[in-house]
């Protein structure tokens, strides 16, 4: 049985859903937290009202999945995803003192309709000065009166404008801008930090995990998180041996209208896979090599001292600001699954 109760966003006066189970269910659902936000705190994650757990900036929760009693069997918006600043502090930025809180839709306010025994990968992405996504209108060629249209972004002023104040900018100006798609009427995406929810549909079963001990295997993803790098290109460099490339067709950011995310506002939903390297021995140590080209000779970022151990599971996510200093510079959080 659940119990849907609403209450008042502190930041933007939207009402949002928090499910909490009274009498929890036979149900089940994984969950896995990774913080790789730009410029913000540690973050103690809830689902359905319990913490899960701290995670630091950089870092995936410890403890692998966290298995937590669901609802109704993935019928509807049955669980409840909030992240709260921890150590006393505020999120800050544009969600000041509010929650970080899943939005199933970028117009909705329901909750994550998971799937019993399904694995999910919260990670925690984008810059908490980042200003909620404006709807914008441009004349139209057909019936020169005010239409919606595209919405620019300069993610270095936080400007957001029309397609056509876009048109009227000089090339070197417009190279200052960045799509971020046409804003719905209605958008509830308050602005700041937000989720990029992974399924892991494709997490690897207990034969395949025993496999990959026998064989020195790992498995790993890479996600690109950072809101003004380019696309990049992905290798594990050892110590001693060859490279292991990760991604070698350009990745861009995720919550991007290049990565996909059309429009590019609110939380997004998506399925990823691992790649599943040889690391030659039951634990090896790796730099993380990102570039902005495929043949490797334009290093972005530089993660060294990465410990992959056989068997077990990884996300890399890039992080920061290109040009970003402090909690807003450009890193990598990574989190070990099992």
């Amino acid at each position: 049985m659940s119990v849907s109760l609403f209450s008042c966003d502190e930041n933007d006066g939207i009402r949002v859903a928090d499910t909490t189970v009274a009498n929890p269910a036979t149900n089940t659902a994984n969950f896995f937290f990774i913080n790789a936000t730009t410029g913000g705190p540690s973050l103690d994650f809830f689902v359905n009202g319990s913490n899960q757990g701290t995670v630091a900036l950089g870092s995936g929760i410890t403890g692998g999945y966290k298995t937590v009693p669901i609802t109704t069997p993935g019928l509807i918006a049955n669980t409840s995803i909030r992240a709260k600043a921890s150590e006393g502090t505020t999120i800050g930025g544009i969600l000041g003192s509010a929650d970080l809180i899943f939005r199933a839709t970028n117009t909705g306010i329901g909750n994550l309709i998971a799937v019993p025994n399904t694995r999910y990968t919260f990670i925690a992405v984008d810059e908490i000065e980042r200003p909620r996504p404006l709807r914008t209108f441009s004349v139209s060629t057909v019936t020169n009166a005010l239409a919606a249209d595209i919405t620019y972004y300069n993610r270095t002023t936080r400007q957001q404008i029309s397609n056509d104040a876009f048109k009227a900018l000089t090339a070197p100006d417009q190279a200052n801008f960045v799509s971020i798609g046409m804003i719905p009427t209605g958008v509830s995406d308050p602005g700041g930090v937000r989720y990029y929810v992974l399924t892991d549909t494709s997490y690897p079963a207990a034969p395949a995990i025993e496999a990959a001990v026998v064989f020195n295997q790992s498995f790993v993803r890479f996600v690109h998180a950072s809101p003004n790098a380019p696309g990049v290109f992905v290798r594990l460099v050892p110590a001693v041996g060859a490279p292991i490339p990760v991604v070698t067709t350009a990745a861009f950011n995720v919550m991007s209208v290049a990565g996909g995310f059309i429009p590019s506002a609110g939380s997004r939903t998506a399925t990823g896979g691992f790649i599943v390297p040889n690391i030659g021995a039951p634990t090896n140590t790796y730099t993380v090599e990102i570039h902005t080209n495929v043949t490797f000779t334009a290093l972005a970022l530089s993660v060294p001292n990465v410990t992959l151990t056989a068997g077990k599971v990884y996300t890399i996510v890039a992080r920061g600001l290109v040009g970003g200093t402090g909690a807003s510079a450009l890193g990598a959080s990574i989190g070990q699954h099992n």
